[in-house]
C-alpha cells in the first residue's frame, strides 16, 4: 500500500518536524485492510505524541520546555561495523531507522547528504546507523537483516544506500536483486537472508531504542563521542539540515 506524507510542525520546542506516513487517499472505496492500516498509523502517531508530551524530548538546537537547559538524553553503545567516517571523530550522531519509513527515506535522500559533505568527511562527526523496525511495516525487520548481510560482504553502507532511497515491499527476491549490481554473492545473501543467525543483532539495536524512549523512526541520538558509543541528545524527526547543523555547531563549541 502506498503511502502519502504527513508532517506535523513542532509545538514549540517540543515536537515533531515529521511523523510516520498515512495511506494515500484513491478514487476507489478503501478495502477493509487499508481501513484498518490507516487506523493503525493513526494510532502509532497518537501514542507516539503522546509520549513526546510525557517526557523530554529535544528539538536540535532548543531545550525541552518541561526541563530548562535539561534536553532529553540517550546512552547508546554502538557497533563499530556500522560506523561511517573517522572512528576517532569528537561527535557521533546514530540513527535509529526503519527501510520502510518514509521520513527516513527523506532524511537519507534530503539531509543526511550535506551532514556527510560537511560534518562526516571532514572528520567533525561519525554517523552511525542502528534499526528500528516498526511493527507496522512488516518487511522492514527483514530489510535490517539483509543489510547486515550484506555488511558481511564489505557492502554495508552501498547497501543501506539503496534500502534507503524508496520505502516498499522488500521481499526476499528484490533483497536479493538488490545486491546484485554491487556484487554481492547470491548464494551467500539467500542463505543469510532466509536464517535467524542476525535476527539477535536486529533486536538488540530495538531493545536499545526502546531502553531511550525511541519509538518513532527516524530518530538520532546526537553527542559527545565516548570509547564504546555516545551519550547524548535525543533528537525525533527528519529535520532539515540547518537544524542539525545548528545542533552540531553548538556542541562542537561545548567539547
Amino acid at each position: 500500500m502506498k503511502l502519502l506524507p504527513l508532517v506535523l510542525a513542532s509545538a514549540g520546542s517540543m515536537g515533531l518536524f515529521a511523523a510516520e506516513p498515512l495511506a494515500k487517499t484513491k478514487s476507489k472505496p478503501l478495502t477493509s485492510a487499508q481501513g484498518d492500516e490507516i487506523l493503525t498509523e493513526l494510532k502509532v502517531i497518537r501514542q507516539m505524541l503522546e509520549s513526546i508530551k510525557s517526557r523530554e524530548v529535544a528539538v536540535p538546537g532548543k531545550e525541552a520546555t518541561n526541563a530548562p537547559g535539561k534536553p532529553a538524553t540517550a546512552l547508546i553503545v554502538i557497533d563499530p561495523a556500522r560506523v561511517l567516517g573517522d572512528v576517532k571523530a569528537p561527535l557521533t550522531l546514530v540513527e535509529f531507522t526503519d527501510y520502510q519509513c518514509g521520513f527516513c527515506s527523506m532524511f537519507h535522500r534530503q539531509t543526511f547528504p550535506s551532514i556527510k559533505r560537511e560534518f562526516i568527511d571532514k572528520g567533525l562527526v561519525r554517523f552511525v546507523s542502528m534499526d528500528l523496525p516498526l511493527d507496522m511495516h512488516s518487511e522492514a525487520f527483514l530489510a535490517a537483516k539483509a543489510s547486515r548481510c550484506a555488511l558481511e560482504q564489505g557492502k554495508y553502507w552501498e547497501y543501506r544506500d539503496v534500502l534507503s532511497q524508496k520505502p516498499q515491499p522488500f521481499s526476499p527476491e528484490l533483497l536479493l536483486k538488490i545486491g546484485q549490481p554491487l556484487g554481492l554473492d547470491e548464494a551467500k545473501m539467500q542463505a543469510c537472508i532466509s536464517s535467524d543467525r542476525l535476527d539477535a543483532g536486529v533486536k538488540a539495536d530495538i531493545r536499545q531504542a526502546e531502553q531511550a524512549n525511541l519509538s518513532a523512526t527516524p530518530s538520532f541520538v546526537l553527542g559527545k563521542s565516548t570509547e564504546k558509543g555516545v551519550e547524548g541528545e535525543a533528537i525525533v524527526g527528519a529535520f532539515p539540515f540547518e537544524n542539525f547543523r545548528d545542533a552540531m555547531e553548538a556542541l562542537r563549541k561545548k567539547i
